[in-house]
């Protein structure tokens, strides 16, 4: 049997159910946008022409280009953010990632 690492006394509320079914069927908030700061690496993209900023979503895409490296390539271009704002929008969609759509 698989273990959980969430603590409960093997029972389950009615709220508790009610707020799994209704993530289930879409009703929830847990498919929207999350709570949360802007995110600063969607800001800079936002800022940026179109053609440009393409090409900096695409490095942020590919898994070859460290997040770091990216990062680094903004700073040198005069913007503010570090390399884990850009892991994080790198992770968007997922519970440990920025708010932003996936």
């Amino acid at each position: 049997m698989a273990t959980n690492s969430a603590k409960t006394d093997g029972k389950t509320s009615d709220a508790q159910v009610a707020a799994l079914e209704a993530a289930l069927n879409g009703d929830s908030l847990v498919t929207g946008r999350r709570p949360g700061p802007r995110c600063s690496f969607a800001s800079i993209i936002e800022a940026l022409p179109n053609a440009t900023a393409e090409k900096i979503q695409a490095a942020a895409d590919d898994e070859g280009t460290s997040s770091s490296a990216l990062a680094d390539l903004l700073i040198s271009a005069g913007f503010d953010i570090t390399a884990g704002s850009v892991a994080r929008h790198r992770r968007r969609g997922l519970a440990n990632g920025c708010r932003c759509a996936r």
